[in-house]
This record gives structure tokens, sequence and C-alpha cells, in this order.
């Protein structure tokens, strides 16, 4: 719990910690960082599995999904 604590002093530093909690709640919930969070993840899976079977065969793991 402390380095939650910490991220959210640094990220945060005028908001009490359960503000600040909410605050990042509440950004997590417009379409627009969900999209953009989707998209990074989906970057981070591609890559992965274009290291472990190859490009062409993760396109068709993914394109199965």
């Amino acid at each position: 719990m402390g380095a939650y604590r910490s991220y959210c002093r640094d990220l945060l530093p005028s908001l009490a910690f359960e503000d600040a909690l909410g605050r990042i709640e509440a950004l997590g919930t417009r379409r627009e960082v969900r999209d953009h969070v989707d998209q990074m993840r989906g970057d981070v899976r591609r890559a992965r599995l274009g290291e472990a079977f190859g490009t062409v065969v993760a396109d068709r793991m993914l394109a199965e999904l």
C-alpha cells in the first residue's frame, strides 16, 4: 500500500491519497483513456507473441480472439 501512496503523492501532490485515487479512477473511466490503454495492451500482446511464435502466427492467433 505504501507504493500506491507514494505514487499518488508523486502524481498528484496537492491531493490526499483517497482523493487522488478517486481522480485516477474517474480518469480511467473515460472512453479515450480506455481506448488508449487497450491499444497499448494490444501492441504489447502482439510484440510478445511475435517474439515467441513469429509475426505470421502471432497475427493469426490475435485474429482468432
